[in-house]
């Protein structure tokens, strides 16, 4: 005669300290800025300090999988293993912060570059119109 199982926990497994973050999303993030060049467009934003282009992309990698405040995303990215996956080095909250900020103020232009993007993508001709 079978059993039904009661219990869903096991105590077989240990506590440890290993780390993951959701690779697939990583992976996802990094195609489609590729796909859409978006490097090209974010990363003439900001020229000194911490690459406006790393911020953005593990900014994106973060809100698809977690997506919570700007500080939680600030603490995700400055773990080690986001810092080396991203090529990043250490930073402040503020910096990310600023990052968001300096998006929001360029986002026609942003949006714009994107919309050509897609619209190459599709093979689509450009127009000054587009209808939803």
């Amino acid at each position: 005669m079978q059993s039904n199982q009661q219990k869903l926990r096991t105590n077989q497994l240990t506590p440890n300290a290993n780390k993951s973050f959701p690779i697939g999303t990583k992976l996802m993030v990094d195609d489609w800025h590729q796909k859409l060049g978006l490097e090209a467009v974010i990363g003439p934003l900001k020229s000194k300090g911490i690459a406006a282009d790393a911020l953005v992309r593990g900014m994106l990698a973060y809100k698809l999988g977690e997506n919570f405040s700007v500080l939680q995303a600030s603490e995700w990215l400055n773990r080690p293993e986001i810092l080396d996956r991203y090529n990043l080095e250490k930073f402040d909250s503020k910096t990310l912060y600023r990052m968001v900020e300096l998006v929001g103020k360029n986002r026609n232009k942003i949006i714009y570059a994107l919309q050509d993007r897609v619209l190459q993508l599709l093979g689509c001709p450009k127009t000054d119109v587009l209808l939803d």
